[in-house]
């Protein structure tokens, strides 16, 4: 009988996602440790609407607010959109009079990205309320002008989970952060993490080890999980027909990209 293996999301995962885990053995154990709310008032609403051509998202939050503003507003010109990949493009994708001009994993890398464009001096970055500067600080410092347009806050939502999973999901650095304020991690539990900067959140509180999905999304995560406890399986049925101990290592770096 396969044995059921606990790990802990510090986000609900789609119900497809789950089902998906459960069949390889995996359940997971779910709580929104964050929660997002609007606060676009009407000074956020004329800043939107006279964001000129460059705008930058990082959070499918903040597309989704945009998307229900520009509803209702009278279209200016078209906006290029750079945004990071998985559930952000995906949103950005949606919105009419917009293309896309390019895509990152994390935040560095999509500062770096409209930095080497060579045409963007100035742009809107519709973003949360609690936020990382590393692409405000990396633009700017590039001599990029960037206008910071918050639209929604959020709320941490933790609370203690106990210590029956085997491994952590995180989403973002305020999962993170909510985590850490009501629970203590055991040594050596790993973590997966949907992107870089999420990771370097994580390692400020943890040196546990760290695995980054190769596409911010949630598919890529649950692949990265099942890949990991799959091989760890395999790796204690070889050790009980060779006789090798390999306890102590990991395959973190083989996920870890």
């Amino acid at each position: 009988m396969r044995t059921t293996t606990t790990i802990l999301s510090t986000k609900k995962l789609k119900p497809s996602l789950v089902r998906i885990a459960e069949a390889a053995g995996i359940a997971v154990l779910q709580h929104d440790f964050i929660k997002t709310v609007s606060t676009l008032d009407e000074n956020g609403v004329r800043e939107l609407s006279a964001a000129g051509k460059w705008l930058v998202f990082t959070s499918k939050q903040a597309v989704k607010i945009y998307g229900t503003l520009q509803k209702s507003m009278e279209p200016v010109h078209e906006h290029k959109i750079y945004c990071l990949q998985g559930e952000t493009l995906k949103a950005a994708s949606k919105l009419t009079n917009c293309e896309i001009a390019g895509v990152a994993h994390d935040a560095a890398s999509l500062a770096t990205l409209i930095i080497k464009d060579g045409r963007v001096t100035s742009l809107s970055f519709v973003c949360g309320k609690m936020r990382r500067n590393d692409l405000s600080t990396a633009l700017r410092a590039a001599g990029i002008t960037v206008e910071e347009i918050p639209v929604y806050d959020t709320v941490y939502n933790g609370k203690p989970i106990g210590d029956s999973y085997k491994a952590l999901l995180f989403f973002s650095p305020s999962a993170v952060e909510s985590y850490f304020q009501t629970n203590i991690l055991q040594a050596a539990l790993p973590a997966f993490c949907i992107g870089n900067t999420t990771a370097s959140s994580f390692r400020e509180h943890s040196n546990n080890p760290v695995m980054v999905a190769t596409d911010p999304s949630q598919e890529a995560m649950v692949e990265a999980f099942i890949k990991y406890f799959s091989n760890s399986e395999n790796n204690k049925s070889n050790d009980r027909t060779s006789g090798i101990d390999r306890r102590g290592k990991g395959n973190r770096d083989r996920l870890a990209k």
